[in-house]
């Protein structure tokens, strides 16, 4: 169906010199499917996309001029989505969706970058937006996500995303079930940790997420794992001691839920089985297998030889608090699991803080370190922004903790957490009581 055509402007298709002229109108065009485009007037608008712009360097202004119409775009169906008639929802919300499209086969670069960048301003949109199984925005948008990890500033830093996904597709959660298959694609297309070939590990630990929470099936469980075999061909003795650490970790999130008694879940036993490894007895559960190296979290004594001692002088706790982080980043990086990190720098982050004012500046640099690592891997977590917003005014950086706040709200609109964090600070820190009630009552309406 693709025609060539030369690089000269003159010789091009004549829709591509339209949209150099007028972005938006020309790309509004082709998601609409009035837009002059022959030969490609039956396609599908990604589809005319891309062959329009096959073989168009990065540089060339018609490639530059979709990002811009793109971006464009995206704002404008954003508005018509929320003042909406009736009548008009559902036609504006397929539009949306095959501009999503559009961006995600074509993949123009700073359009990509901020659906990345601001994830909850447009997650906040699409959030209800599913009619029916084959309208869905919402799922459209985070496939894009999911195939655009490979772009450069990615990295792993969606993996809570793609984990909390998994658990929550199917009837006991928050999504449809065919939502498992987006968390796993986005779990599968992380970017490879230093060292490894695969996400097969990260892959696991979606699918052990979702059978914890959803209960599937026997059957439809070992149909699912049985997809992740073939989709990674290992050897006979590649899976076994994966799947214990996969299940061991879920096991100590289920416990640490219920307040340390041990629990486990139907389908481990199954997994388990399976893999022909050792039953786990009612109420215990089984360590993970060791691995070489150092690929296990910190431990308990670790942890405690900071917070019992927390009041010692911040030269002694730096070190032991980098060995705990470095420890759970190395874990991170091996199984894909981010959860031990951003828990021990937001926890120590924290404690640091409430300690010795007379070190409230090293204690707070130290704390805002934490809180931007932890956001590299969990850029919504609510105690991460407020530990960097707290470091920042621990340094008495105190306008630069407000601005931190300020952009916590912008980004996160629908948190009240944030505001009334925010409206502390303004009131304790800034000396602006009267500006903070304001904050707290717009909270409150």
């Amino acid at each position: 169906m693709s025609v060539a055509f030369s690089s000269p402007t003159e010789q091009r298709h004549p829709w591509l010199v339209a949209l150099v002229i007028a972005p938006e109108t020309e790309l509004n065009a082709l998601v609409g499917g009035f837009a002059e485009i022959a030969p490609y007037g039956r396609a599908e608008p990604a589809d005319a996309a891309v062959s329009l712009l096959f073989g168009l360097p990065e540089e060339d202004p018609a490639r530059r001029a979709f990002d811009d119409g793109c971006l464009a775009l995206l704002e404008r169906f954003r508005r018509g989505l929320l003042d909406a008639p009736e009548a008009r929802y559902a036609p504006r919300l397929a539009a949306f969706d095959r501009l999503l499209a559009v961006i995600r086969r074509t993949r123009p670069a700073r359009t990509v970058a901020d659906l990345h960048r601001r994830y909850p301003y447009w997650m906040n949109l699409l959030e209800g937006t599913r009619l029916d199984a084959g309208l869905d925005p919402r799922r459209e948008y985070l496939r894009l996500l999911a195939l655009t990890q490979d772009m450069p500033g990615r990295d792993r830093r969606l993996m809570p995303l793609w984990l909390g996904i998994c658990a929550e597709a199917g009837p006991l959660g928050r999504y449809a079930p065919d939502y498992l298959d987006v968390g796993l694609l986005g779990l599968r297309r992380l970017s490879l940790a230093t060292g490894q070939d695969g996400n097969e590990e990260a892959v696991c630990h979606g699918l052990a997420r979702w059978a914890a929470q959803q209960q599937p099936p026997q059957a439809g469980f070992l149909a699912r794992w049985r997809e992740i075999e073939s989709a990674y061909p290992r050897g006979a003795t590649y899976w076994p001691p994966l799947v214990e650490r996969v299940l061991a970790t879920v096991e100590t999130h289920l416990s640490e839920e219920n307040k340390g008694q041990a629990v486990s879940f139907p389908v481990a036993g199954w997994w388990r089985e399976d893999m022909e490894l050792p039953a786990v007895a009612p109420g215990r559960r089984a360590p993970p297998p060791a691995r070489k190296g150092p690929v296990e979290p910190a431990n308990m004594r670790s942890w405690k030889a900071i917070t019992d001692n927390i009041e010692a002088p911040i030269q002694t706790l730096e070190s032991q608090v980098g060995q705990v982080i470095a420890t759970n980043s190395r874990y991170t990086d091996a199984t894909g699991d981010p959860y031990y990190l951003i828990r021990s720098a937001c926890n120590l982050g924290m404690r640091l803080l409430k300690t010795r004012p007379e070190e409230a500046q090293a204690r707070g640099k130290i704390a805002v370190k934490l809180a931007r690592l932890a956001l590299e891997h969990e850029p919504a977590n609510v105690f991460a922004w407020a530990l960097w917003r707290d470091g920042m005014a621990a340094q008495g950086a105190r306008g630069a903790a407000e601005a931190i706040g300020w952009e916590a709200i912008r980004r996160f609109p629908e948190n009240p957490q944030w505001r009334t964090q925010l409206a502390t600070l303004l009131a304790d820190g800034r000396g602006r009581p009267q500006e903070a009630a304001l904050l707290l009552r717009e909270t409150a309406r």
